[in-house]
């Protein structure tokens, strides 16, 4: 009979289901994003339209009205995450 983890081992093992659970939910957002933006069915309107859909989901199910967004300046600029995506690896 093998030998039940010990308290540290079991947070190592929740810690690794956790982060691949995290990493497979990325892979499938992104891979929607992607189909979106690749559909040659849509016009270049109709592709951005398709991405404002999926972000619209997220936000209904996780109950969310705001993204972590943070604007850089006026006049319709593109606002930027509140942290860059490489500090957070």
């Amino acid at each position: 009979m093998a030998t039940p983890p010990l308290p540290g081992d079991f947070v190592e093992v929740v810690a690794g289901e956790v982060a691949r659970a995290v990493e497979r939910a990325m892979e499938l957002w992104m891979a929607e994003f992607e189909g979106a933006l690749e559909n040659r069915e849509l016009t270049t309107l109709g592709r951005l339209q398709a991405v404002r859909d999926i972000v619209d989901t997220y936000k209904r199910l996780t109950g969310k009205q705001q993204l972590g967004l943070i604007p850089t300046g006026l006049g319709g600029r593109q606002a930027k995450p509140k942290q860059e995506f490489a500090e957070l690896l």
